[in-house]
């Protein structure tokens, strides 16, 4: 912990070697020689480490950064706990994803490789056992106030979001053998993305996520927090033809799914099933295909209700910004929900459109009706 750093007046040996950009081997021998050299923080008592220096430096390769930040962090793993405060108090692994991000945004929407991939540097991505023994150590990293350039799982997207306008523009050019190694780069993304949900879900909740099973029925899953935290929205993921539901966002959850199926039928604190979340958020509902792929993973989620009691059905025509699309694709997965009443209001799902000021209710109701014609024998029979 913080504690038991050491400060010191003299500058440790290892700072030396780091500063000079020393070779991993000779960073090593240090270490091996002065294994409390992890534990030394500056005189001025601004927090910085070792491991500050070490993601903070620039190497030849993005392999060679990482072997270095690894041998310094396996020196002292909670030095991964401690926040540089004089720059906007970020922790270590946000360095080491800005040194492994040699950003080639620049050519996102060109048809073009960005400089420093055309000339065959084509590892994008960090490294995944070591974010993953970083986040293990202080899964604060993973989380964030607002989602911005400081916000890890933000930064994977971006770094994903370039692999894969890469890999794109290497499907039609004349570097089709490199085509395999963007693939793997873009399975590394998405692992990446896993971990750092994870690592949220511990931070809010104490439990450990392991292996896609869990010993609560409800608990907020890693599909919650990624569905909650894309409704935020990123300029800075949004292309001139997309919407703010990126490719990055779909194809993780999509990845989750498959991965984990159990996620889909799990609650969360507030008894709400990934497909409340999703009808609830902005971005699903200008790229359905978020709620497409829950519901096909899941046809029986539109007969639970809510935490507020509400069918995914009744939710979705209540939601200002929840379109017919939408609507028609819940009904699809399961006609039941027709028949349905609100828990709360006793209403069959037709009698909600008239509590909307901003869609045609006489069309809404009519197409509800078409779907489900003998409704209304049913509900004079009652």
């Amino acid at each position: 912990t913080a504690a038991e750093l050491i400060r010191v007046s003299d500058v440790p040996i290892l700072w030396h070697v780091l500063q000079r950009n020393s070779s991993t081997r000779v960073i090593q021998v240090v270490l091996k020689a002065f294994p409390e050299g992890g534990k030394f923080w500056d005189p001025l008592d601004y927090r910085h480490t070792a491991l500050h220096i070490a993601v903070t430096g620039c190497r030849d390769t993005r392999r060679e950064s990482t072997e270095l930040v690894s041998a310094v962090f396996d020196a002292y793993p909670d030095a991964a706990k401690i926040i540089n405060s004089i720059d906007n108090h970020r922790y270590p692994l946000y360095y080491y994803f800005k040194l492994m991000n040699h950003g080639c945004w620049e050519s996102r929407h060109e048809r073009k490789l960005c400089n420093f991939c055309a000339t065959g540097c084509l590892q994008h991505v960090p490294d995944v056992e070591l974010t993953r023994k970083m986040l293990a150590v202080c899964p604060s990293a993973a989380t964030a106030m607002v989602q911005d350039e400081f916000d890890l799982l933000h930064n994977i997207g971006v770094i994903w979001s370039n692999v894969e306008h890469h890999l794109a523009f290497i499907l039609c050019g004349d570097l089709e053998s490199k085509r395999g190694i963007f693939q793997l780069e873009l399975e590394k993304c998405l692992e990446l993305g896993i971990i750092a949900l994870e690592a949220r879900c511990k931070v809010d909740h104490g439990r450990v996520m392991l292996d896609g099973g869990y010993s609560v029925k409800t608990v907020t899953t890693p599909i919650h927090v990624l569905l909650g935290w894309c409704n935020r929205g990123s300029r800075r993921l949004e292309s001139k033809e997309e919407g703010p539901v990126v490719p990055f966002v779909l194809a993780l959850l999509k990845k989750l799914i498959q991965e984990r199926p159990s996620f889909v039928g799990i609650k969360d604190i507030s008894g709400n099933l990934p497909i409340h979340v999703a009808i609830e958020n902005y971005q699903s509902h200008k790229n359905k295909e978020v709620i497409t792929a829950l519901l096909r993973s899941r046809p029986s989620m539109t007969l639970v209700p809510g935490g507020d009691g509400k069918l995914p059905l009744i939710q979705a025509i209540g939601h200002s910004s929840c379109n017919w699309t939408i609507m028609e694709d819940l009904i699809k997965a399961d006609h039941r929900s027709l028949r349905i009443r609100d828990s709360a209001t006793k209403l069959y799902p037709f009698m909600f459109p008239s509590t909307r000021n901003d869609i045609d209710h006489v069309t809404i109701v009519y197409k509800l009706l078409k779907l489900q014609p003998d409704i209304l024998s049913y509900f004079h029979a009652l």
